[in-house]
């Protein structure tokens, strides 16, 4: 199928370049039969960052009425069930820091985990602007997939000035880098070792999103988009 494919679809065309928001996703893309043989131009996905920018953390948790002396952890997703996403990875590095008052926060479509004490579920937001805060209130976004291509919830974490702590699989290792968050392997003694360390940094916020505007304003995403379709 993937023979007809390109001879009917894929040849007709005289020049394709094929666009990944990951070097991930292009090396891969690399030993593919259908694209191998295609230029490849790597461009971040980018994130809205008129909504998603800096705010400051105390003002943010006032607006959500979250709590001012609690050491925030925020993981975001549409389910805790997705095993690739690392929940239960994280639950489980969350118990071992037996820190009262840290508390791990949720935000996404699913239900509240109520069956493990020091998880808030925030429930799902219906605007940036509530999304945006959110992550301006967390002293910490944990990404810990297990596999991911290139997470827009970092890439708007960073945004907002929220340092981000997650597994060096995928994309993610092009997002982070000691500025703006810890990466870890992929394993609950690495997240928990790393979560620690991170609430203890003072972290500059502010250059976090200044940083996260570099990379994923959309003014530069479609800049690298139009020297691609100039190219072509």
């Amino acid at each position: 199928s993937q023979s007809i494919f390109r001879d009917r679809s894929i040849d007709s065309f005289n020049a394709i370049t094929v666009v990944s928001p990951s070097q991930f996703l292009a090396d891969r893309l690399k030993g593919s039969k259908l694209f191998g043989s295609f230029d490849c131009e790597v461009i971040k996905n980018c994130s809205d960052t008129k909504n998603y920018f800096y705010q400051d953390k105390e003002a943010s948790r006032k607006q959500l009425g979250l709590p001012r002396e609690k050491k925030i952890i925020l993981f975001v997703a549409d389910t805790l069930d997705y095993r690739r996403k690392g929940y239960a990875q994280l639950l489980e590095a969350r118990h071992s820091l037996l820190d009262e008052s840290t508390t791990l926060y949720t935000v996404g479509k699913h239900k509240s985990d109520r069956s493990n004490v020091g998880v808030v579920h925030l429930g799902s937001f219906d605007s940036e602007e509530k999304m945006s805060q959110a992550y301006a209130a967390a002293d910490l976004l944990v990404v810990p997939s297990m596999m991911d291509n290139l997470p827009n919830t970092i890439s708007e974490a960073l945004c907002c000035g929220t340092p981000v702590v997650a597994f060096n699989t995928g994309g993610i290792l092009e997002m982070i880098d000691l500025n703006c968050g810890v990466l870890c392997e992929p394993n609950v003694i690495a997240l928990k070792e790393s979560i620690d360390r991170s609430l203890k940094m003072d972290w500059d916020r502010e250059k976090i999103s200044e940083i996260g505007h570099r990379i994923f304003a959309e003014e530069k995403c479609v800049s690298k988009y139009l020297k691609v379709y100039l190219k072509v």
